[in-house]
């Protein structure tokens, strides 16, 4: 039986991950358990216009929100990060340049070899066209029983 050494796993584990999770096409960061960002990945800052140097430090949950993010999302996410637990859903966020970016949001806790937190794994997928595209098939939809309606009692 091979055995291989802790050091040498946790090395090729690390690099493979990074690899994986640098090239994703979903925004990942990371953050300490207080909530502020510690690295993300290129297609967070593709996503959301913000460089690992401008966002490191900062809570996402707090810099990404804005006028129309759901005052709920943000408690919802507050709350499970203090409860240490995981939050999944769509939510309305900002990137830099103030444009709305319905992203859905996976937000799970991360734990050391003694069970303790030691980050929470934000994985974020842009869903804006498709969100907005059934918001527009809705409406249209819409329109169109009204304009049915209107013609069954005009005939």
């Amino acid at each position: 039986m091979i055995q291989l050494s802790p050091y040498f796993l946790a090395k090729e584990l690390s690099t493979a991950v990074e690899r994986f999770v640098g090239n994703s096409e979903d925004a990942v960061c990371f953050t300490a358990p207080d909530g502020r960002l510690e690295w993300c990945n290129r297609s967070f800052s593709l996503l959301f216009g913000y460089t690992l140097e401008e966002a490191a430090g900062r809570r996402p949950h707090h810099f990404l929100a804005g006028a129309e993010t759901a005052e709920d999302d943000r408690v919802h996410i507050e709350y499970q990060m203090i409860d240490v637990g995981e939050v999944y859903g769509h939510v309305l966020l900002y990137g830099k340049t103030g444009a709305r970016l319905w992203v859905f949001l996976q937000l799970q806790p991360a734990f050391n070899d003694n069970r303790d937190l030691s980050h929470f794994v934000w994985v974020m997928r842009d869903r804006t066209e498709d969100l907005l595209a059934n918001e527009e098939a809705a409406h249209l939809q819409h329109f169109i029983e009204k304009l049915s309606q209107q013609k069954a009692t005009e005939g």
